[in-house]
């Protein structure tokens, strides 16, 4: 599985949106070439640092499907992922302020039952981001309150 950041920056700012793409497939060698079924990733990410953005969402197969939960976004696919073929599925998520001046990495875990022996098979990916949105603030102040005039 890879996770990859289809727009990447070396900063992002607060309101840019990150646009992950978590791609999967079975491992290329000669004595795996089985498929798997019951597939799932959950894509985990520290809640209030990113907003879930679901009309972003793009899959390369219609068996893929994602829900969010809190903290993480679940993505399964219905039937089987054969030696061969590689699912895809793209999506979004908006920076939120609480995210400001923080080094965010987040993960993708998939799991799948190998059907050449029943074993869970699996591995996990991960991203990070710096998110930098400088503020400047200023202050004035006076040493009295009120001025009479002359």
């Amino acid at each position: 599985m890879t996770k990859e950041i289809v727009n990447p920056k070396n900063e992002y700012k607060i309101g840019d949106i990150v646009t992950y793409s978590i791609k999967f497939k079975i491992r290329e060698n000669e004595n795996n070439k089985a498929s798997v079924h019951e597939v799932n990733v959950e894509d985990i990410f520290e809640e209030g640092l990113f907003e879930y953005l679901p009309s972003t969402l793009w899959k390369n197969d219609s068996n893929l499907s994602a829900i969010k939960e809190q903290g993480k976004l679940k993505i399964s696919l219905s039937g089987m992922l054969n030696y061969g073929s590689i699912k895809e599925i793209r999506y979004g998520m908006k920076i939120t302020n609480n995210a400001n001046g923080k080094s965010v990495n987040n993960t993708a875990n998939i799991a799948g039952i190998s059907t050449k022996n029943n074993n869970v098979v699996g591995s996990s990916a991960s991203k990070n981001i710096i998110v930098n949105d400088p503020k400047i603030d200023i202050q004035k102040s006076v040493d009295k309150l009120e001025y009479k005039v002359r």
